[in-house]
């Protein structure tokens, strides 16, 4: 049975895709020089005769490091390999039928450390057999 974990996880895979500056880590807050994405709560848009549905999953993908063009240029890398993709993952029981922004990467703030963090989202709508 798809779960929201499974859609975050084909996510992660594709922007993974874009061959970022570091590993796609789970959580809210990312490690050093890293980059994270978290699910936040799904909703059903349709429901049809046969139960299948169409959902929608909003998923957080922040980021930090030490050098701001670095990671604002990441961040908005992963955005349009989600984004401008033709194809998406089906597995048998999902089938990903967009990815959109909801909100572009955007400047948190900065480290004592000197870490820049940056945040951002999209939107995923998918069909749930």
């Amino acid at each position: 049975m798809t779960n929201p974990s499974d859609i975050l996880e084909a996510v992660r895979g594709m922007a993974m895709e874009t061959e970022p500056y570091g590993e796609i880590v789970y959580g809210t807050n990312p490690p050093y020089n890293g980059i994270c994405m978290i699910a936040d709560p799904s909703a059903t848009l349709d429901i049809f005769k046969n139960k299948g549905m169409i959902k929608e999953l909003s998923i957080l993908i922040n980021a930090k490091h030490e050098n701001q063009k670095t990671v604002y240029d990441t961040l908005c890398t992963i955005h349009r390999g989600l984004t401008k993709r033709w194809s998406y993952p089906n597995d048998g029981e999902y089938q990903i039928i967009d990815i959109e922004t909801t909100s572009d990467p955007n400047l948190i703030g900065q480290e004592e450390s000197g870490q820049w963090i940056y945040g951002s989202s999209v939107r995923v709508r998918y069909f749930w057999r």
